[in-house]
């Protein structure tokens, strides 16, 4: 590789990032998804092995039922259909599913970061059996809010030393920038009211997911961005989510304070727990005992148009 070829390579990044920051359009979109592959020969990563013996997710009822209402099939706390995504996603791209959850439950909250009034279900995932799961870690980012990762500074150095027994030259320095843009991306906010703006980070899990290692990558272990890059995210494909993981809990809690106040941290009222279920029909067993005092729900279905039934 020359160093003009390597200065175009650049240069070709650093017009990615302007059209990142300016935010993606129609026209950008699809002249971004025509330009992407240039990067294709430098692309190269760190491939390593986790346990996760149990995942965390929360579900926004609203988002899923269009209400208040409660959740019964165990489907619907999973991962929606592939031919019903329509958004980018930090690691998908449209009409492509992928399983987001968390290993503590309040990465997971300050994710999705639900609004006062609704009803949530926390859902708890454990595997059927010890699994190493095959996963790409993103690092290179540091936390934003005065803390340090040291199993980031870990992972750059075992990535510079891959990297240095398998490149030299200009080449070298090609593959450790596009590691950095893709970091980058991964760990960069954006606007929520702009899935375009994920295509850059979901181009890259796309091909982490598929192609790298002939598409045996099991998942993407991510900084959240909503928790300062201090924790991480987990995605995995669907298909593999399914094969080594079990419902082992839901719990059900209605939100009476978010952020918006200023006041910082959510308080939620939980209402009914469950450990049982009918895996053979995807259904949540809920009983009928309640947390909360019968005024105080009778209060919720009117303020908030609760329906547990």
């Amino acid at each position: 590789m020359t160093i003009q070829q390597l200065s175009e390579f650049n240069y070709s990044l650093n017009i990615f990032n302007k059209i990142s920051k300016q935010g993606i359009n129609d026209s950008t979109e699809n002249w971004l998804l025509q330009a992407l592959p240039i990067s294709t020969p430098f692309f190269a990563h760190l491939v390593r092995y986790y346990n996760f013996p149990k995942l965390h997710r929360i579900t926004i009822n609203r988002n899923i039922l269009g209400s208040n209402k409660r959740i019964k099939n165990i489907d619907f706390l999973k991962y929606p259909p592939s031919e019903i995504v329509n958004k980018y996603g930090r690691c998908n791209l449209k009409k492509n599913s992928i399983f987001y959850g968390a290993q503590m439950e309040i990465t997971s909250l300050t994710e999705i970061r639900p609004k006062a009034g609704d009803l949530i279900t926390k859902s708890i995932w454990k595997t059927k059996d010890i699994h190493n799961f095959k996963i790409c870690p993103i690092f290179h980012i540091q936390p934003n809010n005065g803390t340090i990762n040291p199993k980031s500074y870990e992972l750059e150095r075992e990535f510079y030393k891959e990297v240095d027994k398998k490149f030299s030259g200009n080449f070298r320095e090609a593959v450790i920038n596009l590691s950095n843009f893709i970091a980058f991306h991964f760990s960069n906010e954006v606007d929520p009211q702009n899935d375009r703006d994920y295509l850059f980070s979901a181009f890259f899990a796309n091909k982490l997911l598929n192609e790298l290692d002939g598409g045996t990558i099991e998942g993407i272990l991510y900084p959240s961005v909503k928790s300062n890059l201090s924790f991480e995210n987990v995605a995995l494909k669907p298909e593999i989510f399914d094969k080594y993981y079990i419902l082992s809990e839901v719990h059900e809690s209605i939100v009476i304070k978010d952020l918006s106040d200023g006041g910082g941290g959510l308080l939620m009222k939980g209402l009914t727990d469950c450990t049982e279920f009918d895996f053979e029909n995807k259904l949540i067993l809920w009983g009928e005992s309640i947390m909360q005092p019968h005024e105080e729900i009778e209060y919720f279905k009117e303020k908030y148009n609760l329906d547990l039934t």
